[in-house]
């Protein structure tokens, strides 16, 4: 199947209301709003309740985050540079795959909040994803210093030799059942495709997912990624991301090395994409029914920037559940559907009224298509 048929078949759309996610190799699977596919009974669904996690900055919110899911301490903590967002992007998953919180830092000092958080948490080994610029050689001694942990430095020449070195010590054991594949040159759809990827598969034979970063605009896949991709056993893929975002060279090397085994969770924009990817990862193979061992809880982030994403994304994937990203004023106009589809109980907004104003954390939804 060349690259523009699976365009043509691949690419997701809103029609009518409903959530259209095409599959190669798979009848085109379906998530629609919750009076589509992800059926109801016909039952009432109590609202959801509402809850928002915030800290000061992007590091105490992370620090908190890490605290509330984590309240008797972690084994391992991965830590990774907030201010620039591709080493985190890989990380998350990996997180969620070992139930570790992720925490970020300042590439040259860590955050007080950050250091307090480490010691609260009692790590036995402290992960820091990313190369000296990233983190500095400075920040991993402190952070041994004040932990007492093993401190162990995973990393690459670049973003992209970065997010391979991560998926290779973090699943290279276990292997991966499905690889998330995005660029890594934006972070909204690495950021949904991340919390989509900790959360596992739901036909998975126990192999974990995983997300591996490209040079989107590249002609095709690199050899050092189609390599990691075969040795890792991968047996299907998700690829996260219009033409804009993904070459059709990319999508024809992967549909070359996974014939009848790639799907294209594209949207017209960051939000309606992250839509796409959280009913694809939280709906069985057909697409057509909620899975069953969702957490019953929601968590919402600003699209607009990524470090409050990232930080929920670690937490979300170990519980399962699903982050979607969405615009500061308004909430995003699928999450109603996403919401009522998993019969959700909890709602949690991430970060403060800054990121994500209060209209929007209380789900008054932005205008989205017309219902049918």
């Amino acid at each position: 199947m060349n690259s523009y048929i699976t365009r043509a078949l691949g690419v997701t759309a809103a029609i009518g209301g409903m959530i259209a996610l095409s599959l190669a190799g798979v009848t085109a699977a379906t998530a629609e709003p919750a009076t589509g596919s992800f059926t109801e009974s016909g039952a009432a669904v109590a609202a959801p309740s509402l809850d928002r996690y915030q800290g000061s900055d992007r590091f105490a919110t992370a620090a908190d985050i890490a605290g509330r899911a984590y309240p008797n301490g972690a084994g391992t903590v991965i830590i990774a540079n907030g201010v620039q967002f591709p080493d985190a992007l890989s990380a998350a998953p990996a997180a969620a795959s070992i139930k570790a919180p992720l925490l970020l830092t300042a590439p040259t000092a860590l955050p007080s909040t950050v250091a307090d958080r480490l010691v609260a948490l009692k790590p036995k080994k402290v992960v820091v994803v990313g190369g000296v610029n990233a983190v500095s050689p400075a920040v991993a001694t402190q952070i041994g210093k004040i932990t007492g942990a093993t401190v162990k430095r995973v990393s690459g020449d670049d973003r992209y030799a970065t997010s391979r070195a991560v998926v290779e010590e973090f699943f290279g054991e276990t292997g991966v059942y499905r690889a998330f594949v995005t660029s890594g040159l934006n972070f909204p759809d690495a950021i949904s495709a991340s919390a989509a990827a900790g959360a596992g598969s739901t036909d998975t034979t126990g192999a974990p997912d995983a997300v591996v970063l490209v040079p989107g605009t590249a002609a095709g896949v690199d050899r050092a990624t189609s390599t990691l991709l075969g040795s890792l056993g991968v047996e299907s893929v998700a690829v996260v991301g219009g033409p804009a975002v993904i070459s059709d060279g990319i999508l024809s090397d992967l549909d070359a090395q996974f014939p009848d085994n790639v799907a294209l969770l594209a949207g017209e924009d960051r939000y309606e994409t992250s839509a796409f990817v959280s009913f694809f990862a939280f709906s069985d193979a057909t697409g057509e029914t909620p899975r069953a061992d969702d957490s019953g809880t929601v968590y919402l982030a600003s699209g607009q920037n990524f470090p409050d994403a990232l930080a929920i994304a670690a937490v979300a994937g170990a519980e399962k559940s699903p982050v979607l990203l969405t615009s500061p004023g308004c909430t995003n106009y699928y999450a109603e559907d996403l919401i009522a589809g998993l019969v959700s109980e909890k709602v949690v907004t991430i970060g403060g009224p800054a990121a994500v104003s209060e209209n929007a954390a209380t789900l008054n939804y932005c205008a989205g298509p017309p219902r049918t």
